[in-house]
């Protein structure tokens, strides 16, 4: 299950957010989507529900779409704005390693 980090602060602008790290002084800017991702990542859902969910909401294809919200999680994990933890059923809330460290773009996520 995907949560975020309890001392990151979030901040609405317009239909984006802004997430704020203490720890290193980094503020991150998602764009609409990344909002909504960040919005499912409540404590409830992994990595499969939340891009099932996106999918049904958009009528997007689930495999695109499991790629992006993949990639989105796997940069809000490396940036330590959003933690994860193991289910009974199965399903982590981790992502597959898909997307590097060193990717400089990420769909829906950028530095500030």
């Amino acid at each position: 299950m995907l949560t975020p980090c309890p001392d990151v602060s979030a901040y609405p602008l317009d239909d984006e957010l802004v997430l704020y790290e203490p720890r290193s002084g980094e503020a991150y800017l998602l764009n609409p989507t990344g909002a909504r991702v960040w919005a499912l990542c409540d404590g409830s859902r992994g990595t499969g529900a939340i891009a099932r969910e996106l999918a049904g909401a958009f009528g997007l294809r689930g495999e695109q779409v499991v790629a992006d919200v993949t990639d989105i999680i796997v940069a809000l994990q490396q940036a330590r704005l959003l933690t994860s933890a193991e289910v009974e059923d199965g399903e982590s809330g981790d992502p597959s390693p898909r997307a590097a460290a060193s990717d400089p773009v990420v769909p829906g996520v950028a530095r500030w």
